[in-house]
């Protein structure tokens, strides 16, 4: 949903929706790495779960994942062929020839 390339299941959706109040009241996020708050955090926000419990635990996980640095890739066991790339400067072109000097 919104994401090229992305998958999303609707009954997975209603599932989320339809977790009862007591189960995001005890969800935590201590445990989690930074990539993995990033995709609870997006997938709750596609989801968009109603409900006191609910809300609260979104508020917690945008709180964490805004005080994330920003993704760099290659962090929580993804591996960098799977970051982003990056721009690097072109290589630098060799000194030019200069002819032999004349006798």
């Amino acid at each position: 949903v919104g994401v090229k390339g992305a998958t999303c299941d609707l009954s997975e959706l209603e599932r989320v929706r339809k977790m009862p109040p007591g189960l995001f009241g005890a969800m935590g996020t201590s445990g989690l790495q930074p990539t993995e708050l990033r995709a609870v955090a997006h997938a709750l926000a596609v989801a968009e779960p109603t409900g006191a419990a609910a809300q609260r635990f979104i508020s917690l996980l945008r709180a964490r994942v805004a005080s994330l640095p920003d993704y760099e890739g290659g962090e929580g066991g993804v591996p960098s062929a799977l970051a982003p790339p990056t721009l690097a400067p072109p290589p630098l072109a060799p000194p030019p020839l200069a002819p032999p000097p004349l006798a």
